[in-house]
């Protein structure tokens, strides 16, 4: 595994099962952000299939983020510390989002994800 950062995300990279999980950087995001369902990394397409822990930590200019459908895992705080950040948005259905493995505290403010066929509040 290795981890780079495409397109302003940082990312591990399997090149085994050429996966990628978004993991934390140093350089915090502003405004909005879009975590795709696939990154290209040397010629390589690494579907992006979870959300680290600590992922999107602590970005208190983060207004909007974007989930690929591909992602089934977020992880502990991976949105936390974001107060801006009040809703998401999910490139699937309700029922995809009911099968994303969501750990504990995943989020601080978030009350609402859109998802293509409606809206689930969190809160």
């Amino acid at each position: 595994m290795k981890e780079e950062i495409i397109d302003g995300i940082n990312y591990r990279l399997d090149e085994n099962t050429l996966t990628a999980e978004v993991i934390p950087q140093e350089i915090a995001h502003e405004g909005d952000l879009v975590i795709p369902e696939i990154v290209v990394f040397q010629e390589l397409s690494y579907c992006v299939t979870s959300i680290g822990d600590c992922a999107i930590y602590e970005c208190p200019s983060l207004k909007s983020v974007i989930i690929g459908n591909s992602v089934t895992s977020i992880g502990e705080e991976a949105f936390g510390h974001c107060p801006l950040l009040r809703s998401v948005t999910f490139n699937g259905t309700i029922e995809q989002w009911g099968n994303v493995d969501l750990a504990f505290g995943w989020n601080d403010y978030v009350e609402l994800v859109h998802c293509t066929d409606g809206d689930v509040e969190i809160r």
